[in-house]
């Protein structure tokens, strides 16, 4: 069980460094 959990952190850490790195981007275009 400890070790699904690991993977499920691991994944939502992932999701939200993907969307932090879309998001980057999508201001830096914005600014020019």
């Amino acid at each position: 069980m400890q070790k699904y959990k690991v993977i499920v952190t691991w994944e939502a850490v992932y999701d939200i460094t993907e969307i932090a790195d879309y998001y980057r981007s999508a201001v830096w275009d914005s600014e020019g």
